[in-house]
């Protein structure tokens, strides 16, 4: 279900503390700036070329001189942890991916709507199946992550496709057949994913249109 990350743009993100604030005198942490894209994208081909392990520590490199709170480095680096969970299994690569996909979306939310970042839907369609490797059958946090995902950007019809798997997956037929139907009903003819929703609602059934 996972797709690539999204294309690497650069915002700063301004995160201040207030010297007050530090605990024991100690100086507060240093803002966050934005990454340079092309150092974040070739972390991101590293990892899609299967050197995840390359790619993040490039990432932790970059995170380390300043940029801990780039929504874009954290998604990447959660992207690149669960490449390489999906060639060990390893549950600390499942979890650090949970993680950072976390912190992306804590950031993104903090930002104006046009950021430049990776779309907040993006985020939560991510960290949606992410968790099934976390918390193996939690279909709860899966199907109330994809519902962010589609209020954040109702017109991506994915985020739609993907409540209908999800809905099967947990076992809710009602929901799921719900979900295929009106994926289907709002997407044209010629689109190629059509075809799996259709097999799914023959799968469960159900007719492809609700009648």
């Amino acid at each position: 279900m996972l797709r690539s990350a999204a294309a690497v743009l650069a915002l700063v993100v301004s995160l201040s503390a207030c010297a007050s604030d530090a605990p024991g005198g100690e100086a507060p942490a240093r803002p966050s700036v934005d990454a340079d894209p092309a150092d974040i994208q070739r972390a991101q081909s590293w990892c899609m070329a299967g050197d995840a392990s390359r790619g993040i520590t490039q990432l932790d490199s970059l995170a380390a001189a300043g940029s801990s709170a780039d929504v874009d480095l954290l998604t990447t680096r959660g992207i690149c942890y669960w490449t390489r969970f999906a060639a060990d299994s390893s549950q600390t690569d499942a979890d650090a991916a949970y993680r950072d996909l976390t912190d992306a979306i804590e950031v993104a939310q903090t930002l104006p709507p046009d950021h430049g970042h990776t779309p907040l839907d993006a985020l939560y369609n991510h960290r949606a199946f992410i968790v099934q490797a976390v918390r193996p059958g939690d279909w709860v946090a899966t199907v109330a992550d994809l519902q962010a995902a589609r209020q954040a950007n109702p017109e991506n019809r994915t985020h739609t496709l993907d409540l209908g798997v999800a809905y099967s997956l947990a076992g809710d037929t009602a929901r799921s057949v719900a979900a295929l139907r009106t994926f289907l009903d709002s997407t044209s003819t010629s689109d190629t994913r059509r075809a799996v929703a259709e097999r799914m609602l023959a799968e469960l059934g159900a007719e492809t249109a609700g009648r």
